[in-house]
């Protein structure tokens, strides 16, 4: 089959709410490399692309990456096609739909390939490699692996912190550790289509409470408040975290400092 492939160390699991996933078959040690996986696609990325690019480069882009599917074997399209889609973000979605509408014969891969290049490829320097066992690892804020594009252009996937045996992988899309979980949630709707409900995203939102750096400088130390005053910087536990998050002004919950 597609998956009939597995790396040691990994093993296919399914669940309820993500569908297959990779897990770890044994432990792994913060450092430990957990597979190494070569590149089903290679497509060059545009010079001057961001998430925030204008349409021109967006179509440009989608044009390389089916133009790469189309040179792949019948074995290598179906692997390309078993891959996760995400619901399109939606300032993407008209621009996708008139992508599709371009080739009516081909509308529906047209549709569905953007958006799974989106989703599962890794941006390294000049080119986005798309892998195939590493599609099945899930996002997760707090992730367990982190992917690196290695000499001969493939993907490893490296332990950022010890992994438990039958723990599901993960990795984090955004790549902004620090972010508050109201911004995390909207950049993960704004740019992959999905709302995020991982481990971390349960937890209390202690990042919400981090204090603009040059606010900080600028008080001696102390964390300013919006309403007026400051307050020392809280230790021991979560908690006076959480009660600072709430005292903190709208922007910086969100992780956007005005200043």
């Amino acid at each position: 089959g597609v998956f009939a492939w597995l790396p040691p160390g990994v093993a296919l699991a399914r669940t309820a709410e993500a569908g297959r996933l990779l897990v770890a078959a044994r432990a792994f040690g913060k450092g430990d490399v957990v597979f190494v996986e070569a590149a089903l696609l290679s497509v060059a990325a545009p010079d001057d692309y961001t998430d925030e690019a204008d349409d021109a480069v967006h179509l440009g882009l989608w044009e390389r990456e089916v133009d790469a599917f189309d040179a792949l074997d019948a074995v290598g399209r179906r692997r390309v096609l078993t891959m996760h889609a995400a619901a399109p973000p939606p300032r993407l979605a008209p621009l996708l739909e008139e992508f599709s509408r371009r080739r009516p014969a081909d509308a529906q891969k047209r549709r569905r390939l953007p958006l799974i290049f989106s989703g599962n490829a890794l941006e390294a320097g000049d080119r986005f490699l798309l892998p195939v066992m590493g599609s099945l690892i899930a996002h997760g804020c707090d992730a367990s692996v982190v992917r690196e594009a290695n000499a001969a252009g493939g993907v490893e996937f490296v332990a950022v912190r010890p992994i438990a045996c039958g723990e599901a992988l993960s990795v984090d899309y955004l790549g902004q550790t620090l972010w508050p979980r109201a911004r995390r949630r909207e950049w993960l709707r704004a740019n992959k289509g999905f709302e995020c409900a991982c481990a971390r995203c349960q937890r209390p939102d202690l990042e919400s409470s981090i204090a603009c750096p040059r606010c900080v400088a600028d008080h001696g130390g102390q964390w300013p408040l919006p309403l007026g005053g400051l307050v020392a910087p809280p230790a021991g536990g979560d908690q006076p975290f959480v009660e600072l998050a709430g005292r903190l002004c709208p922007a910086a919950r969100a992780g956007r400092w005005v200043c």
